[in-house]
């Protein structure tokens, strides 16, 4: 479809601008950036054949007389580093004002951080000198962890920071995807089986409709289980070329999936059980712009979703999120517009399984606008969020409210699909063509109703 080319060309534009952006991501401490905080998981909690640690790898150019303090601690204990002044405002580092002014720490202290050795479990403090030697940071308990770095000398720095899980490579921030693949991978299996065992059943009258459901499934079956081993293989490998080719088939698949849904939703909505070449002519001429404006959206959603590995996507992520499901609201508001003139069209011409069918689909079409609009309001604040001390409480779960809620959607509509339009007895029921009735467009109201005329007066 001339729809979906016009979508891969300009893949090629975005991801180069995509993978720009995520290149230049902040992966090293220096001097200018000397914080840095992520989730991990414990060996006890993920699995795995790895100890679970943060790895601190210092590289060169080193000045011989440059000191660093490194503070690495679990977000838990935050309340342990510090210590706060009269007006409640909280200092983290001794200067001169907090020794002598605030009286917060001792005078041989000035350029240290505070905090309380006796109380913070998690906190590790070193004095990295002139021949600076890597730091391994192990983990007992999952949590969100934090790097705080400084030059006592106040000279140019640089680190590598591993944040490394038991389970594999994968971000922790990530890593619930990978077993939830497999398992939505089950669930398309499941429901497959399920509809080839009575697609057989009934293999004497099944209806084109029923067909073009089967190819969807196994469509949506062999995508699921793809990504599956994508992930799988991104777990067991550091970021090579590999990998982003992986996230961006991956991206690929996950926006041609939910772009399908829609296209069904319309068609739907328009009455056709049996392809025609009005559908095409429809869809290129009302609805391709909006069609290609969610592709991409979603492409751009799905590879800032798996490929930054920083907890905070910051604002283009919002953006592509923002325009991904105005678009997708426009679509479904035009299949809402769409659905009454085809009810009524299926009464007049006593359609009963069809219109009790579209009927649910009509209040699936009503759920979904008003869930993609609270998934995105969600997804925008966690997006906008650069407080740690949120982060540190929602990093296990965001990937769920960032873009697995709509793998969600898209399973649960392809299982209502199944069973709306399930091979059964009644399957000539589900199609206008198997009970020899002449092809009907809904939207011609006029003729239907000069049709039912004739019929009134023989």
């Amino acid at each position: 479809m001339k729809i979906f080319k016009t979508c891969f060309a300009n893949l090629a534009l975005l991801w180069s601008f995509l993978v720009s952006i995520t290149l230049a991501e902040k992966t090293l401490l220096s001097s200018k950036f000397g914080e840095q905080c992520n989730g991990i998981y414990s060996k006890s909690e993920s699995g795995g054949t790895l100890n679970p640690a943060i790895y601190i790898n210092w590289t060169q150019p080193w000045d011989v007389e440059n000191e660093i303090e490194v503070l690495i601690f679990r977000w838990k204990d935050i309340k342990q580093i510090g210590k706060a002044k009269e007006n409640g405002e909280r200092v983290y580092l001794c200067d001169y004002d907090a020794a002598y002014t605030d009286h917060l720490c001792e005078p041989e202290q000035i350029g240290f951080y505070i905090w309380n050795a006796t109380s913070a479990k998690t906190v590790n403090s070193q004095i990295v000198s002139s021949y600076p030697t890597n730091i391994v940071y192990d983990i007992n308990h999952s949590g969100y962890y934090c790097i705080w770095t400084h030059s006592l000398k106040d000279k140019h720095y640089q680190a590598l920071v591993d944040w490394q899980n038991a389970y594999g490579n994968l971000p922790a921030s990530q890593y619930p995807r990978l077993p939830l693949s497999g398992g939505i991978t089950i669930a398309y299996s499941v429901i497959l089986a399920l509809w080839m065992f009575f697609r057989f059943q009934y293999k004497n009258s099944i209806v084109p409709v029923q067909r073009a459901l089967l190819i969807v499934f196994v469509f949506s079956c062999i995508t699921q289980a793809l990504t599956s081993i994508i992930l799988d293989t991104k777990n067991l490998r550091d970021r090579t070329g590999f990998t982003w080719i992986s996230e961006f088939i991956v991206s690929v698949i996950f926006s041609l999936e939910k772009v399908i849904d829609f296209i069904l939703l319309l068609i739907f909505s328009w009455g056709y059980t049996s392809y025609s070449p009005k559908i095409t002519e429809r869809l290129m001429k009302q609805h391709s712009l909006p069609l290609v404006i969610l592709f991409l959206s979603l492409f751009s959603v799905k590879f800032f979703g798996i490929s930054i590995q920083s907890i905070h996507l910051g604002l283009w992520y919002g953006v592509f999120l923002t325009i991904a499901v105005s678009s997708s609201l426009v679509l479904l508001y035009q299949v809402l517009m769409d659905f009454p003139s085809t009810l009524q069209a299926m009464m007049e011409r006593q359609f009963v399984s069809l219109h009790i069918n579209y009927k649910v689909l009509r209040i699936s079409a009503a759920i979904t606008m008003v869930l993609n609009t609270a998934f995105c309001l969600v997804a925008f604040a966690f997006c906008a969020s650069t407080n740690h001390s949120s982060s540190s409480k929602i990093w296990k779960f965001r990937w769920f409210f960032m873009d697995g809620w709509m793998d969600a959607l898209h399973l649960i509509f392809l299982s209502l699909l199944a069973f709306l339009w399930r091979p059964s007895p009644k399957n000539l029921e589900l199609d206008p063509h198997g009970l020899n009735y002449p092809d009907f467009d809904p939207r011609l109201e006029e003729e239907l109703h000069l049709i039912q005329e004739d019929i009134n007066l023989t």
